[in-house]
């Protein structure tokens, strides 16, 4: 589970640092964005799209709560391996099932992707992915002595 933690940790520090970026493009002027690189790649259409707030809250700001919330279920990870496990999938699972929806959107709605938003896409799939690993060796018994 160290590996698990750690791994998760570095992760959803980097995610946070990622959303907070994403958060201060929602706000900030049209065409600051380093990510701007044609109409198919661009921050700006998608973070600045009605799409970009769910329900009057930033996807960003968002972002950055659930980075947290992973990042502490990760963490509680150490000492109750167990219980913070599901837990942990559970967050891991919900993000990602956030994640698919809003990449939906990007591709079926506004025709354009954020790549600040696709590196996001990709870190939560990880985190699933470890949260799922951290979740079967949650379940394994531990060998008896003999």
């Amino acid at each position: 589970m160290k590996k698990i933690a750690a791994a998760n940790t570095a992760i959803t520090g980097i995610g946070t640092a990622n959303a907070g970026y994403a958060l201060w493009q929602h706000y900030a002027p049209a065409g600051s964005a380093f990510c701007n690189l044609s109409a198919t790649f661009s921050c700006d259409i998608v973070n600045k799209s009605p799409f970009s707030e769910f329900m009057g809250v930033p996807v960003a700001l968002i972002g950055i709560v659930g980075n947290i919330a992973l990042l502490a279920a990760g963490l509680w990870l150490l000492r109750h391996p167990r219980n913070a496990a599901v837990l942990y999938l559970a967050l891991a699972l919900g993000a990602l099932g956030f994640s698919l929806y809003l990449t939906g959107i990007e591709f079926f709605l506004l025709g354009a992707f954020c790549i600040v938003c696709l590196f996001s896409q990709g870190m939560t799939l990880t985190i699933a992915a470890l949260a799922v690993l951290a979740w079967r060796k949650s379940r394994t018994p531990a060998p008896v002595a003999a």
